[in-house]
């Protein structure tokens, strides 16, 4: 079987992030050799379209905060959506319309069954059908909190946030504090590319997700970040069966345990009941990562006293795995143009 996930990753890896010779390599040596085949014929066939111009020219251009309209990055098996600065900084205005979350197909919880329905067997309602009883799970009456239990558990799980944050007064960004917006999502590449002003100065983002893994890669460029007013936040909430998939109001229901922090690198252990997983992040520019809270990280950039020295640009990467992962990261360079397929592969780690 060829996968949903396989063919996205082909096409945002090999076709759509790069125009290298390797990811032509890649594009041979990752699709069955039939499909392979049949893709060239047809772009023999067909070698007076021009494919990229066909799909670029409806790609989706933001220029205003819409709750209903944040744009979601995906390769078929891990997804992200951010708001209009390409990642997850307004929740407050999303969380009701369209929430901002990052999910995977393995991110699922289950909250601990209530002691009143163990060892209860779900009743059943009777319905005729043609001619015979059949029973269905349609009625919670005389045993609402089993229904109700066996419904909404396990449910996807929201894997963290990432967002922006200032450093000093008024931390959080809301959207009165942003103007300017010029979002752009490029359907050929997978890369989601953002432009505002923050407080009056200008901020771009570029976000993408990994071809192959449950990975985000964020470049974020701004004066804001070298005159240490700016920086990623990073925060993790408990399970829930509500459309956010996420309950911030319960930090003591579940675990973040910090098993690294260095100087380019963290990696952290999430534990919620009897679910788990696992979160490392990876940075080219000198940052460190600070705790605010129990599930709080805040990455902090380097500062300089000589403005011309003060780092503008850092390069952000967020893996997210059932497993701790042992191998480096690729960087968010690397992830944007697919050279790598597995961790380490290719990697700056």
């Amino acid at each position: 079987m060829f996968s949903r996930r396989e063919f996205l990753g082909t096409l945002i890896g090999s076709a759509g992030l790069c125009s290298s010779t390797s990811a032509r390599e890649l594009l041979a040596t990752s699709l069955p050799q039939s499909i392979v085949s049949t893709s060239r014929s047809q772009q023999s066939s067909r070698s007076g379209i021009d494919r990229v111009s066909l799909i670029s020219r409806h790609n989706p251009v933001l220029r205003a905060i819409d709750p209903l309209t944040p744009l979601s990055l995906g390769n078929g098996a891990f997804a992200f959506t951010g708001d209009v600065t390409g990642l997850q900084t307004l929740q407050r205005e999303y969380d009701n319309a369209m929430p901002l979350c990052t999910l995977s197909q393995w991110g699922w919880h289950t909250q601990p069954a209530p002691e009143v329905i163990e060892s209860k067997i779900l009743g059943l309602t009777e319905y005729d059908t043609h001619g015979r009883e059949v029973g269905y799970h349609t009625g919670s009456k005389g045993q609402t909190v089993l229904y109700n239990w066996l419904r909404e558990n396990p449910h996807r799980l929201h894997l963290g946030r990432i967002g922006l944050q200032r450093t000093g007064g008024e931390k959080e960004i809301r959207a009165a504090d942003i103007s300017q917006v010029e979002q752009t999502l490029d359907l050929w590449s997978g890369i989601l590319t953002s432009k505002f002003k923050l407080d009056g100065k200008s901020v771009a983002i570029t976000t993408a997700v990994h071809p192959r893994l449950d990975l985000l890669a964020v470049v974020i460029e701004s004066s804001l970040l070298g005159e240490g007013q700016l920086t990623v936040r990073v925060a993790f909430p408990y399970g829930s069966s509500s459309m956010q998939a996420a309950d911030w109001k319960q930090p003591d229901r579940h675990q973040t345990r910090v098993l690294r922090n260095g100087p380019a690198g963290a990696e952290l252990h999430r534990i919620l009941d009897e679910d788990e997983y696992f979160v490392a992040l990876h940075w080219q520019t000198w940052a460190k990562l600070a705790t605010e809270d129990k599930h709080t990280f805040i990455l902090e950039p380097q500062q300089s006293s000589n403005s011309s020295e003060r780092n503008a640009r850092v390069e952000l990467v967020v893996a997210f795995s059932l497993h701790r992962l042992t191998e480096g990261l690729a960087s968010a360079a690397h992830s944007m143009c697919g050279k790598s397929s597995t961790p380490g592969n290719g990697a700056d780690g």
